[in-house]
């Protein structure tokens, strides 16, 4: 696939209550390796703040009246850049800092394979104690991967659809790469590529033989995290491990017991499993 601008590549970054340092440092790594910068900004209550950063790094920014949800920001900041005649676009959260030359060595990376609709990289969540992959392979093709830092193909991703704006937020990026699998392009890791990525605080929960670190939510979020689970490995049970999926819910679950809000989270808990049953989705109301 080749590209019809002189760099090719765009950024699309989605904001909601950004921490101000932390964003600045996001658009001033980013704006030196793509073409054009794209905030789409959920309705933040800091929204001077993220105009006067945007303004500062040559950055367009796109405002929603409300919050919206992240599928619908990635598919208005995505329609944008295909309008614009971006082939590709890297799409990062507010939190993650990418590194130098990312772009270009994610850009290689998609190129590599006609069949590639998103090139990613591996990820080092901060504060995490974790492995990364030794892999005698550069490429790698994976089953799915996080959105923030994946370069996508703006065709691609107007061929399945776009992002499931029903899911509003959690398993967005990964019914998004189900979808791009099922209709036959390829989800490529490049293992020489590592995004420092920031996660919520975190906790360690202590068993018989070993320790489980995991990482802190509002109660909130728990519902989305449940609904959206549960409704993606139904509609997609035919292709994924079943029995492994349905491990990850019920560990999910038992996770929102050792928060520090642990009945409320159970509660939205609760009500997600109820509305991943009725197939109510989109955004939460109480």
């Amino acid at each position: 696939m080749q590209t019809n601008n002189t760099n090719g590549v765009a950024a699309l970054i989605i904001t909601y209550n950004p921490d101000a340092e932390r964003l600045k440092a996001n658009a001033e790594a980013v704006r030196d390796q793509a073409s054009k910068v794209v905030i789409v900004d959920n309705a933040s209550r800091n929204s001077d703040m993220i105009r006067d950063i945007a303004e500062e790094c040559g950055c367009r920014v796109i405002f929603q009246s409300e919050n919206v949800g992240i599928a619908k920001a990635l598919n208005e900041g995505m329609k944008y850049l295909s309008t614009e005649g971006y082939d590709w676009v890297l799409t990062l959260d507010q939190d993650s800092v990418i590194g130098e030359r990312l772009i270009p060595e994610l850009m290689t990376c998609a190129l590599s394979d006609s069949k590639c609709a998103i090139a990613c990289p591996e990820i080092n969540y901060e504060g995490w104690s974790q492995k990364l992959q030794n892999n005698k392979e550069k490429y790698q093709e994976v089953k799915a991967c996080m959105t923030s830092a994946s370069l996508t193909s703006t065709k691609c991703w107007n061929e399945v659809g776009g992002y499931d704006e029903s899911y509003f937020i959690d398993f967005v990026d990964n019914e998004f790469c189900m979808k791009l699998k099922l209709a036959g392009y390829k989800v490529i890791r490049n293992h020489d590529v590592v995004l420092s990525h920031m996660l919520g605080d975190s906790g360690e929960v202590n068993l018989i033989f070993t320790k489980i670190r995991y990482s802190h939510h509002a109660p909130l979020r728990y519902y989305y995290m449940t609904r959206n689970n549960i409704v993606f490995v139904d509609k997609y049970k035919g292709y994924l491990n079943y029995p492994k999926e349905i491990i990850k819910i019920i560990y999910n679950i038992l996770m929102g017991a050792f928060t520090e809000h642990n009945r409320e989270t159970l509660k939205y808990i609760r009500l997600g499993i109820n509305d991943a049953r009725s197939k109510k989705m989109g955004r939460y109301e109480d």
